[in-house]
């Protein structure tokens, strides 16, 4: 039958400490401890970098180019809009001149009325040989002769008593005594003015032809009318 021994506790710590003694050189023979940290976080890549940075730049010059495009269609619009309010300020200045040109016109009408006193016949205007037509010159008027025909005519503007000669002479003007006014004879007469009556009450008009025809008269009258007697008053 085996026995166990006794070692007291004191003497335990004496043996570990004689053996750390006889041993002084143990912990400098001991492998090296490696101290233990963590390690740094590591730095984006160097393209990735690049990367981003040509990404912003290209979006910052997307973002300029659409400002840009953006002025530019504004500055478009802007010019169309003013080319348009030019043509419609000519427009407008065009007709302000257009209507106080009217309102001139209305102004001289006022002051001097033209009527129309002869422009048809209830049937062709018809010139015979050996006839005439013949009309009176209204006083404080100007007389306004204008005609086309397709055979000459001749206008005479007569006095009362040159007319008495010319019908007793069955239309012979060469029987007509003093000074007269007359136009043709012609096909056409695009406006003639005798001012003598603007004054004076004593004149008529006399349209004859030397052939059978057709005439087109347009004869008109002004008012007005002279401060003094004219003419044969």
């Amino acid at each position: 039958m085996s026995s166990l021994s006794f070692i007291p506790k004191n003497s335990f710590r004496k043996n570990r400490l004689a053996n750390t003694e006889s041993n002084p050189n143990s912990q400098e023979n001991a492998p090296p401890q490696w101290p233990n940290f963590q390690p740094a976080e590591q730095s984006k890549p160097v393209r990735v970098t690049r990367f981003s940075r040509f990404i912003l730049a290209v979006i910052i010059l997307l973002v300029l180019l659409a400002i840009t495009a953006g002025i530019a269609y504004s500055y478009s619009v802007q010019l169309q809009d003013y080319n348009r309010l030019q043509s419609q300020f000519k427009d407008l200045a065009s007709q302000n001149s257009a209507l106080q040109n009217q309102v001139q016109k209305l102004k001289i009408q006022m002051s001097n009325p033209t009527l129309t006193v002869w422009n048809s016949c209830s049937q062709p205007c018809a010139m015979t040989v050996g006839g005439w037509r013949v009309g009176g010159v209204p006083d404080t008027f100007d007389y306004n002769v204008s005609f086309t025909s397709n055979v000459p005519v001749s206008v005479y503007i007569l006095t009362f008593p040159q007319y008495v000669q010319f019908a007793n002479c069955n239309g012979m003007i060469s029987c007509v005594t003093g000074s007269y006014t007359q136009y043709g004879p012609t096909t056409s007469l695009p406006g003639s003015v005798f001012t003598l009556a603007e004054g004076c009450s004593g004149y008529v008009s006399v349209f004859q032809s030397t052939a059978d025809g057709t005439i087109y008269p347009d004869v008109s009258i002004t008012y007005d009318p002279a401060p003094n007697p004219t003419g044969t008053c």
